[in-house]
């Protein structure tokens, strides 16, 4: 028997997207979350940078081939080249001369590359958009159908649950197989999009919110269920996992959502060098404090179906009872078996001693 809660079941970690080889790479996921902003900063400060270099070093011989000392022409000088360099344009009135051809090949290499970014994202945005969109209604439409699965879930386990009498356990067993199989279809589904395409990013919290209240009630059912006439030790064990599996699923989301939060208020990781100066320049955007899709109900239900378990006479009790209970007859047990038995099992003594004498009168054991 699960005597406590397994916190290491909900304790989620997020690692990176899986490699897809040829199809992408860190660096182009990288460029893919640049922002024009981003790369208004980069091409300010290489030119900054670069003016401020021909301007010290030129008088010193490794600049530009201008005769000018320290002077207003000079900083106009250097950066007007450096604009032209930047650009690729290249007149060649002024040209660099010593380190400062380093210097200018670098500053050709960053405006080329930062160029064919700009031109990139402009002619490829309308097309993301789409494609997003696209995206985002599919995983809509196909999360709005987990949601309609686990409703007639839902609705045979409340009809097992009222109406014990008529229901046979066999079939109760199979429906709590498939809903197995459901659940872990939609974590599947839903992990493998979290990791890869950004599924609570793009605008999906409302059919996400829906189907954790559906599980909400799932969960609700399955306590039910679990107290119910039909319920045995099969039925019970699979509908505390059944808890476990949807409590485990809600921290995935949370741990997301979380992470989606710190994002929104800091930026990724990787850029986070330009976080103050975007700040300083008016470039960083505020954004609202984001709300969770839900405050973490299914490992609150999870945790008091567990407490259930181990302060109520059940099946799952039973079974769990009878595994630790000498083998017959009873004149040989030793005294107080209820105490030991309710040590191991994490009970009270007046529990087990009531189960027992329950399996007793049943000729269980």
């Amino acid at each position: 028997m699960q005597s406590g809660i397994d916190e290491v079941a909900f304790d989620k970690v997020i690692t990176e997207p899986h490699n897809k080889g040829v199809l992408t790479t860190k660096i182009g996921r990288k460029i893919e979350n640049l922002t024009f902003e981003d790369l208004l900063v980069v091409a300010l400060l290489a030119l900054i940078i670069s003016s401020e270099y021909f301007f010290i070093f030129t008088p010193l011989g490794h600049g530009l081939n201008v005769k000018n000392s320290w002077s207003i022409d000079l900083a106009l000088d250097s950066i007007y080249f450096s604009f032209v360099t930047f650009t690729t344009l290249g007149y060649g009135d002024i040209s660099p001369v010593g380190f400062g051809r380093v210097v200018s090949v670098a500053l050709v290499l960053c405006g080329l590359v930062i160029v064919a970014l700009t031109i990139g994202k402009i002619a490829s945005e309308r097309q993301q958009t789409m494609l997003l969109l696209l995206h985002t209604s599919d995983c809509q439409r196909r999360i709005s159908g987990f949601t309609e699965n686990l409703d007639g879930y839902l609705s045979y386990i409340k009809d097992s649950s009222t109406c014990s009498r008529h229901t046979k356990p066999d079939n109760v067993r199979l429906q709590l197989n498939g809903l197995k199989y459901l659940l872990e279809a939609i974590e599947n589904y839903v992990a493998f999009h979290l990791y890869q395409s950004k599924l609570i990013d793009f605008g999906n919290d409302t059919a996400v919110t829906m189907l954790l209240r559906k599980m909400e009630e799932l969960a609700n059912a399955l306590v039910i269920l679990f107290r119910s006439d039909v319920a045995d030790q099969v039925i019970c064990g699979r509908s505390l996992a059944l808890s476990k599996k949807l409590a485990s699923f809600e921290a995935l989301i949370l741990k997301f959502q979380d992470k989606k939060a710190i994002s929104l208020q800091s930026g990724p990781e990787w850029r986070n060098s330009f976080i103050g100066l975007r700040q300083k320049i008016g470039l960083a955007k505020e954004t609202a404090p984001t709300t969770r899709i839900s405050g973490g109900n299914l490992k609150l239900k999870y945790d008091s179906f567990c407490k259930i378990s181990r302060n109520e006479p059940s099946e799952w009790l039973f079974h769990q009872i009878g595994k630790l209970l000498p083998p017959p007859p009873r004149i040989h047990w030793p005294r107080h078996q209820h105490k030991r038995i309710a040590t191991e099992l994490g009970i009270s003594n007046k529990l087990a001693e009531k189960c027992i004498r329950l399996m007793i009168l049943r000729g269980v054991c």
